[in-house]
Protein backbone atom coordinates (compact mmCIF):
# COMPACT_ATOMS: atom_id res chain seq x y z
CA UNK A 1 0.00 0.00 0.00
CA UNK A 2 1.00 3.66 -0.30
CA UNK A 3 1.17 3.97 3.51
CA UNK A 4 3.62 1.05 3.82
CA UNK A 5 5.69 2.40 0.93
CA UNK A 6 5.98 5.83 2.61
CA UNK A 7 6.84 4.30 6.01
CA UNK A 8 9.65 2.18 4.55
CA UNK A 9 11.07 5.04 2.51
CA UNK A 10 10.86 7.38 5.51
CA UNK A 11 12.79 4.91 7.69
CA UNK A 12 15.55 4.56 5.09
CA UNK A 13 15.85 8.33 4.64
CA UNK A 14 15.89 8.91 8.39
CA UNK A 15 18.64 6.32 8.84
CA UNK A 16 20.64 7.97 6.05
CA UNK A 17 20.11 11.42 7.59
CA UNK A 18 21.38 10.21 11.00
CA UNK A 19 24.39 8.57 9.33
CA UNK A 20 25.26 11.78 7.48
CA UNK A 21 25.03 13.79 10.71
CA UNK A 22 27.43 11.38 12.42
CA UNK A 23 29.87 11.57 9.49
CA UNK A 24 29.72 15.39 9.46
CA UNK A 25 30.43 15.41 13.20
CA UNK A 26 33.44 13.13 12.67
CA UNK A 27 34.75 15.40 9.91
CA UNK A 28 34.36 18.41 12.21
CA UNK A 29 36.24 16.79 15.07
CA UNK A 30 39.08 15.77 12.76
CA UNK A 31 39.33 19.22 11.15
CA UNK A 32 42.09 20.34 13.52
CA UNK A 33 44.41 17.62 12.22
CA UNK A 34 46.95 19.12 9.79
CA UNK A 35 46.39 18.09 6.17
CA UNK A 36 49.28 17.75 3.76
CA UNK A 37 48.32 19.08 0.34
CA UNK A 38 49.18 17.04 -2.70
CA UNK A 39 48.96 18.94 -5.97
CA UNK A 40 49.42 16.09 -8.43
CA UNK A 41 46.98 15.96 -11.32
CA UNK A 42 45.52 12.61 -10.34
CA UNK A 43 44.78 13.73 -6.77
CA UNK A 44 43.02 16.88 -7.97
CA UNK A 45 40.84 14.97 -10.42
CA UNK A 46 39.93 12.43 -7.73
CA UNK A 47 38.92 15.31 -5.48
CA UNK A 48 36.73 16.84 -8.18
CA UNK A 49 35.04 13.49 -8.80
CA UNK A 50 34.40 13.10 -5.08
CA UNK A 51 32.83 16.58 -4.96
CA UNK A 52 30.62 15.73 -7.96
CA UNK A 53 29.50 12.48 -6.26
CA UNK A 54 28.71 14.38 -3.06
CA UNK A 55 26.63 16.93 -5.02
CA UNK A 56 24.77 14.13 -6.78
CA UNK A 57 24.04 12.38 -3.46
CA UNK A 58 22.80 15.66 -1.98
CA UNK A 59 20.39 16.21 -4.88
CA UNK A 60 19.14 12.64 -4.59
CA UNK A 61 18.46 13.08 -0.85
CA UNK A 62 16.54 16.32 -1.47
CA UNK A 63 14.46 14.69 -4.20
CA UNK A 64 13.56 11.77 -1.93
CA UNK A 65 12.47 13.97 0.97
CA UNK A 66 10.34 16.14 -1.34
CA UNK A 67 8.86 12.97 -2.84
CA UNK A 68 7.87 11.87 0.68
CA UNK A 69 5.99 15.16 1.22
CA UNK A 70 4.06 14.68 -2.03
CA UNK A 71 3.13 11.11 -1.02
CA UNK A 72 1.97 12.03 2.46
CA UNK A 73 -0.14 14.91 1.10
CA UNK A 74 -1.81 12.42 -1.24
CA UNK A 75 -2.35 10.02 1.66
CA UNK A 76 -4.14 12.71 3.69
CA UNK A 77 -6.29 13.61 0.69
CA UNK A 78 -7.44 9.98 0.56
CA UNK A 79 -8.44 9.95 4.26
CA UNK A 80 -7.96 13.04 6.40
CA UNK A 81 -9.36 11.35 9.52
CA UNK A 82 -6.96 8.39 9.64
CA UNK A 83 -4.91 8.65 12.84
CA UNK A 84 -1.92 6.73 11.48
CA UNK A 85 -1.70 9.00 8.43
CA UNK A 86 -1.52 12.12 10.61
CA UNK A 87 1.06 10.45 12.82
CA UNK A 88 3.22 9.69 9.79
CA UNK A 89 2.76 13.19 8.38
CA UNK A 90 3.79 14.75 11.71
CA UNK A 91 6.92 12.61 11.89
CA UNK A 92 7.93 13.43 8.31
CA UNK A 93 7.42 17.18 8.80
CA UNK A 94 9.34 17.03 12.10
CA UNK A 95 12.26 15.03 10.66
CA UNK A 96 12.53 16.90 7.36
CA UNK A 97 16.12 18.28 7.27
CA UNK A 98 16.09 22.05 7.79
CA UNK A 99 18.79 22.63 5.13
CA UNK A 100 16.47 21.38 2.35
CA UNK A 101 14.43 24.37 1.13
CA UNK A 102 15.37 26.27 4.28
CA UNK A 103 12.92 29.07 3.45
CA UNK A 104 10.05 26.59 3.92
CA UNK A 105 11.32 25.17 7.23
CA UNK A 106 8.98 27.23 9.41
CA UNK A 107 6.01 26.27 7.23
CA UNK A 108 6.90 22.58 7.72
CA UNK A 109 7.01 23.11 11.49
CA UNK A 110 3.53 24.70 11.32
CA UNK A 111 2.27 21.78 9.22
CA UNK A 112 3.70 19.30 11.75
CA UNK A 113 1.87 21.01 14.61
CA UNK A 114 -1.37 21.12 12.58
CA UNK A 115 -1.11 17.39 11.83
CA UNK A 116 -0.52 16.78 15.55
CA UNK A 117 -3.61 18.75 16.55
CA UNK A 118 -5.75 17.00 13.92
CA UNK A 119 -4.50 13.61 15.13
CA UNK A 120 -5.29 14.52 18.75
CA UNK A 121 -8.84 15.63 17.85
CA UNK A 122 -9.41 12.42 15.85
CA UNK A 123 -8.19 10.34 18.80
CA UNK A 124 -10.53 12.19 21.19
CA UNK A 125 -13.48 11.29 18.98
CA UNK A 126 -12.50 7.60 19.00
CA UNK A 127 -11.46 7.42 22.65
CA UNK A 128 -14.83 6.27 24.01
CA UNK A 129 -15.03 3.25 21.72
CA UNK A 130 -11.36 2.18 22.03
CA UNK A 131 -9.95 3.74 25.23
CA UNK A 132 -6.78 1.64 25.57
CA UNK A 133 -5.43 1.84 22.01
CA UNK A 134 -6.32 5.49 21.42
CA UNK A 135 -4.87 6.58 24.78
CA UNK A 136 -1.48 5.41 23.48
CA UNK A 137 -2.02 7.18 20.16
CA UNK A 138 -3.06 10.45 21.77
CA UNK A 139 -0.10 10.54 24.18
CA UNK A 140 2.24 9.79 21.27
CA UNK A 141 0.83 12.86 19.48
CA UNK A 142 1.38 14.92 22.62
CA UNK A 143 4.99 13.67 22.82
CA UNK A 144 5.59 14.66 19.19
CA UNK A 145 4.00 18.06 19.68
CA UNK A 146 6.12 18.73 22.78
CA UNK A 147 9.26 17.60 20.94
CA UNK A 148 8.55 19.97 18.04
CA UNK A 149 7.96 22.90 20.37
CA UNK A 150 11.08 21.99 22.36
CA UNK A 151 13.16 22.05 19.17
CA UNK A 152 11.75 25.53 18.55
CA UNK A 153 12.84 26.55 22.08
CA UNK A 154 9.26 27.37 23.05
CA UNK A 155 9.64 26.24 26.67
CA UNK A 156 6.35 27.63 28.01
CA UNK A 157 4.42 26.16 25.10
CA UNK A 158 5.99 22.76 25.80
CA UNK A 159 4.66 22.89 29.36
CA UNK A 160 1.20 24.01 28.19
CA UNK A 161 1.05 21.38 25.44
CA UNK A 162 1.79 18.52 27.85
CA UNK A 163 -0.80 19.53 30.48
CA UNK A 164 -3.88 18.01 28.71
CA UNK A 165 -2.09 14.66 28.26
CA UNK A 166 -1.55 14.04 31.99
CA UNK A 167 -5.03 12.53 32.36
CA UNK A 168 -3.82 9.41 30.47
CA UNK A 169 -1.65 8.10 33.32
CA UNK A 170 -1.80 4.47 32.18
CA UNK A 171 -0.13 5.21 28.87
CA UNK A 172 3.38 3.82 28.46
CA UNK A 173 4.42 7.23 27.03
CA UNK A 174 3.94 9.11 30.30
CA UNK A 175 7.63 9.03 31.25
CA UNK A 176 8.48 10.74 27.94
CA UNK A 177 5.98 13.52 28.62
CA UNK A 178 7.25 14.11 32.16
CA UNK A 179 10.81 14.13 30.83
CA UNK A 180 9.99 16.74 28.17
CA UNK A 181 8.22 18.98 30.66
CA UNK A 182 11.10 18.61 33.13
CA UNK A 183 13.56 19.57 30.38
CA UNK A 184 11.51 22.68 29.63
CA UNK A 185 11.51 23.57 33.34
CA UNK A 186 15.31 23.20 33.34
CA UNK A 187 15.62 25.63 30.45
CA UNK A 188 13.54 28.09 32.48
CA UNK A 189 15.78 27.47 35.54
CA UNK A 190 12.78 26.09 37.47
CA UNK A 191 14.81 23.23 38.91
CA UNK A 192 12.45 22.22 41.74
CA UNK A 193 9.60 21.78 39.22
CA UNK A 194 11.97 19.80 37.00
CA UNK A 195 12.95 17.54 39.92
CA UNK A 196 9.28 16.78 40.59
CA UNK A 197 8.71 15.76 36.95
CA UNK A 198 11.91 13.70 36.72
CA UNK A 199 10.78 11.87 39.87
CA UNK A 200 7.46 11.05 38.16
CA UNK A 201 9.29 9.93 35.01
CA UNK A 202 11.42 7.57 37.13
CA UNK A 203 8.30 5.89 38.54
CA UNK A 204 6.82 5.49 35.04
CA UNK A 205 9.91 4.19 33.22
CA UNK A 206 11.31 0.67 33.03
CA UNK A 207 14.76 2.16 32.25
CA UNK A 208 15.14 5.19 34.55
CA UNK A 209 18.91 5.72 34.25
CA UNK A 210 18.72 8.91 32.16
CA UNK A 211 16.06 10.38 34.46
CA UNK A 212 18.16 9.76 37.57
CA UNK A 213 21.03 11.48 35.77
CA UNK A 214 18.88 14.46 34.74
CA UNK A 215 17.45 14.82 38.23
CA UNK A 216 21.01 14.75 39.52
CA UNK A 217 21.92 17.70 37.29
CA UNK A 218 19.04 19.69 38.84
CA UNK A 219 20.29 18.96 42.37
CA UNK A 220 23.76 19.88 41.11
CA UNK A 221 22.52 23.24 39.84
CA UNK A 222 20.92 23.87 43.24
CA UNK A 223 24.24 23.03 44.96
CA UNK A 224 22.58 20.06 46.70
CA UNK A 225 25.72 18.01 46.13
CA UNK A 226 24.83 14.98 48.29
CA UNK A 227 21.49 14.52 46.52
CA UNK A 228 23.14 15.03 43.12
CA UNK A 229 25.78 12.41 43.90
CA UNK A 230 23.12 9.95 45.03
CA UNK A 231 21.23 10.34 41.73
CA UNK A 232 24.38 10.07 39.61
CA UNK A 233 25.23 6.86 41.50
CA UNK A 234 21.75 5.50 40.78
CA UNK A 235 22.05 6.39 37.08
CA UNK A 236 25.34 4.52 36.76
CA UNK A 237 24.14 1.59 38.89
CA UNK A 238 21.13 1.09 36.61
CA UNK A 239 23.23 1.47 33.45
CA UNK A 240 27.01 1.09 33.68
CA UNK A 241 27.33 2.43 30.10
CA UNK A 242 25.74 5.78 31.04
CA UNK A 243 28.41 8.15 29.72
CA UNK A 244 26.49 11.25 30.81
CA UNK A 245 26.34 9.81 34.33
CA UNK A 246 30.13 9.47 34.48
CA UNK A 247 30.49 12.94 32.93
CA UNK A 248 28.21 14.63 35.45
CA UNK A 249 29.63 12.76 38.42
CA UNK A 250 33.16 13.70 37.36
CA UNK A 251 32.02 17.33 37.21
CA UNK A 252 30.53 17.03 40.70
CA UNK A 253 33.69 15.45 42.08
CA UNK A 254 35.68 18.42 40.73
CA UNK A 255 33.22 20.82 42.40
CA UNK A 256 33.56 19.09 45.77
CA UNK A 257 37.36 18.76 45.40
CA UNK A 258 37.50 14.96 45.09
CA UNK A 259 39.90 15.07 42.17
CA UNK A 260 41.12 11.46 42.19
CA UNK A 261 37.54 10.21 41.89
CA UNK A 262 36.90 12.76 39.13
CA UNK A 263 39.82 11.27 37.18
CA UNK A 264 38.45 7.75 37.66
CA UNK A 265 35.00 8.74 36.36
CA UNK A 266 36.42 10.73 33.43
CA UNK A 267 38.56 7.77 32.41
CA UNK A 268 35.61 5.40 32.74
CA UNK A 269 33.43 7.61 30.56
CA UNK A 270 36.16 8.04 27.94
CA UNK A 271 36.62 4.26 27.82
CA UNK A 272 33.00 4.08 26.63
CA UNK A 273 33.07 7.14 24.35
CA UNK A 274 36.51 8.56 23.62
CA UNK A 275 35.36 11.71 21.77
CA UNK A 276 33.46 13.27 24.67
CA UNK A 277 34.73 16.85 24.97
CA UNK A 278 33.26 17.57 28.39
CA UNK A 279 34.91 14.50 29.91
CA UNK A 280 38.28 15.80 28.73
CA UNK A 281 37.41 19.17 30.28
CA UNK A 282 36.57 17.62 33.66
CA UNK A 283 39.71 15.49 33.56
CA UNK A 284 41.74 18.59 32.69
CA UNK A 285 40.31 20.44 35.69
CA UNK A 286 41.11 17.51 37.98
CA UNK A 287 44.70 17.49 36.65
CA UNK A 288 44.92 21.25 37.14
CA UNK A 289 43.88 21.16 40.79
CA UNK A 290 46.21 18.22 41.44
CA UNK A 291 49.09 20.25 39.99
CA UNK A 292 49.51 18.14 36.82
CA UNK A 293 49.57 21.15 34.51
CA UNK A 294 50.98 19.45 31.43
CA UNK A 295 48.30 16.73 31.56
CA UNK A 296 45.74 19.48 32.06
CA UNK A 297 46.84 21.26 28.89
CA UNK A 298 46.92 18.05 26.84
CA UNK A 299 43.34 17.27 27.91
CA UNK A 300 42.24 20.82 27.12
CA UNK A 301 43.57 20.35 23.61
CA UNK A 302 41.32 17.29 23.23
CA UNK A 303 38.39 19.09 24.85
CA UNK A 304 38.66 21.91 22.32
CA UNK A 305 38.75 19.36 19.54
CA UNK A 306 35.73 17.33 20.64
CA UNK A 307 33.43 19.68 22.60
CA UNK A 308 30.68 20.82 20.19
CA UNK A 309 30.83 24.54 21.07
CA UNK A 310 34.31 24.61 22.69
CA UNK A 311 33.20 27.08 25.34
CA UNK A 312 33.69 24.72 28.33
CA UNK A 313 37.26 24.07 27.23
CA UNK A 314 37.89 27.79 26.91
CA UNK A 315 36.73 28.34 30.48
CA UNK A 316 39.21 25.75 31.71
CA UNK A 317 41.91 27.10 29.40
CA UNK A 318 41.49 30.55 30.89
CA UNK A 319 42.07 29.10 34.36
CA UNK A 320 45.43 27.67 33.28
CA UNK A 321 46.40 30.93 31.62
CA UNK A 322 45.38 32.91 34.69
CA UNK A 323 47.68 30.70 36.70
CA UNK A 324 50.70 31.13 34.41
CA UNK A 325 50.30 34.43 32.59
CA UNK A 326 49.11 37.65 34.19
CA UNK A 327 49.92 39.84 31.13
CA UNK A 328 47.42 38.09 28.82
CA UNK A 329 44.47 37.74 31.20
CA UNK A 330 42.80 40.90 29.84
CA UNK A 331 42.93 39.49 26.32
CA UNK A 332 41.50 36.17 27.46
CA UNK A 333 38.59 37.94 29.15
CA UNK A 334 37.48 39.21 25.74
CA UNK A 335 37.00 35.63 24.58
CA UNK A 336 33.41 34.69 23.86
CA UNK A 337 31.68 31.74 22.20
CA UNK A 338 31.86 33.40 18.78
CA UNK A 339 35.67 33.30 18.72
CA UNK A 340 37.26 31.08 16.13
CA UNK A 341 38.37 27.67 17.42
CA UNK A 342 41.70 27.96 15.60
CA UNK A 343 42.66 30.69 18.02
CA UNK A 344 42.17 28.32 20.94
CA UNK A 345 44.27 25.73 19.15
CA UNK A 346 47.05 28.32 18.71
CA UNK A 347 46.99 28.99 22.45
CA UNK A 348 47.03 25.32 23.39
CA UNK A 349 49.82 24.51 20.95
CA UNK A 350 51.80 27.37 22.42
CA UNK A 351 51.24 26.08 25.96
CA UNK A 352 52.39 22.54 25.24
CA UNK A 353 55.67 23.83 23.81
CA UNK A 354 58.90 22.92 25.61
CA UNK A 355 59.30 26.38 27.16
CA UNK A 356 55.70 27.42 27.67
CA UNK A 357 56.20 28.85 31.17
CA UNK A 358 59.35 30.95 30.62
CA UNK A 359 59.48 32.67 27.23
CA UNK A 360 57.84 36.09 27.44
CA UNK A 361 58.47 36.76 23.72
CA UNK A 362 56.17 33.83 22.90
CA UNK A 363 53.55 35.33 25.20
CA UNK A 364 53.81 38.63 23.32
CA UNK A 365 53.52 36.88 19.95
CA UNK A 366 50.47 34.93 21.08
CA UNK A 367 48.91 38.09 22.48
CA UNK A 368 49.41 39.78 19.09
CA UNK A 369 47.74 36.86 17.30
CA UNK A 370 44.91 36.99 19.79
CA UNK A 371 44.36 40.72 19.29
CA UNK A 372 44.31 40.26 15.52
CA UNK A 373 41.72 37.51 15.85
CA UNK A 374 39.52 39.73 18.02
CA UNK A 375 39.75 42.53 15.43
CA UNK A 376 38.65 40.14 12.67
CA UNK A 377 35.67 39.05 14.77
CA UNK A 378 34.64 42.67 15.32
CA UNK A 379 34.93 43.38 11.57
CA UNK A 380 32.66 40.42 10.79
CA UNK A 381 30.13 41.58 13.37
CA UNK A 382 30.05 45.07 11.83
Amino acid sequence: SLYTHIVNKFRRLNDLHRYNKVMRRKQTTSSTTPITKNTTTNDCSDSDEADDDADADEQDIKSNWNYLLVCVHHLLELDNEHVAYHMLATQIYQSFPAYIDASCHQQRITSALESCDTGIQTCLLSLQDHPASFALWITTFYVLKAQILFQQREWRQVIDAILPSLKYQRSENMHLLYNLRASAYCELKLFHDAIADYSLAITKSAEPSSYYNSRGTCWHELAEFDKALLDYNRAIASNDQCVSGYNNRASLYVDIQRYDEALVDANQGLAIYENHGNLYKHRALAHFYRGDYMQCVLDLQKAIRFAPCYRPARVALKMVWDFYYGPVVDALQTLHHGAHVDMCVILVNFMVGDNYHTHSNMVDATYADWKKEMELIEQKKN
